[in-house]
């Protein structure tokens, strides 16, 4: 316990739940006003054998664990174990998206510019191979006074070479999906770049679940 000698003298006694509620509120204040950070990695990327990926999460958690050179069928026995959990703590950090080049779409931007605290969107950009297939592993969990939900799913596409992807994952109605977007050409002047829906392989679901 720590004591406060107060104005006129007087002890008075305060708690440390008291001052770490004081100081995550000031933290939180702290954080909350501030945008993402944008880190750029340096990663070889050749066009011509190279694709690149845009892997998103929330707040700097990473809800998608990538499995390069792997099918479907590569990827069932590793999940099976290996479970996939992604918990957030709840206290505030200060949030960084990493970046290998990748172009802008009106998703990165928005994270880029997000300052909400723990309902924040983040990314990882990878530099990948060109023609060999990948699994997307996406794995999320929640819980609220009511109920607790969590959902595991993975999906394949092989990525053509210099192509830029994004992927994120999505809760349904009932059960989880990854969803694969291509990066389209740049319209016009504008420096935000469209993005076209894939079809990825479904993979089964894991005997592991979270």
């Amino acid at each position: 316990m720590l004591y406060w000698v107060g104005a006129r003298g007087g002890i008075m006694k305060i708690g440390w739940i008291a001052i770490i509620g004081a100081a995550s509120v000031a933290l939180s204040g702290c954080f909350m006003a501030q945008k993402s950070t944008l880190v750029h990695k340096q990663e070889a990327y050749q066009p011509s054998s190279d694709a690149r990926i845009r892997l998103y999460g929330a707040y700097g958690n990473q809800e998608i664990r990538l499995y390069r050179n792997s099918s479907c069928a590569d990827w069932q026995p590793q999940a099976a174990q290996r479970v996939h959990t992604r918990m957030v703590n709840g206290l505030p950090k200060r949030i960084r998206n990493y970046t290998v080049g990748m172009p802008d779409t009106v998703r990165s931007v928005a994270a880029n510019q997000d300052k909400g605290v723990v309902f924040r969107d983040s990314y990882q950009e990878f530099v990948i191979s060109a023609g060999k297939p990948l699994v997307l592993d996406g794995s999320k969990s929640a819980t609220t006074d009511r109920r607790h939900q969590s959902c595991r799913t993975g999906v394949s596409f092989v990525p053509r070479a210099g192509k830029d992807y994004e992927a994120a994952f999505r809760w349904l109605e009932k059960g989880c999906v990854v969803d694969v977007f291509e990066i389209g050409a740049k319209v016009d002047d504008k420096n935000v770049y469209p993005t076209v829906a894939q079809m990825p392989e479904q993979c089964r679901k894991p005997r592991t679940s979270i």
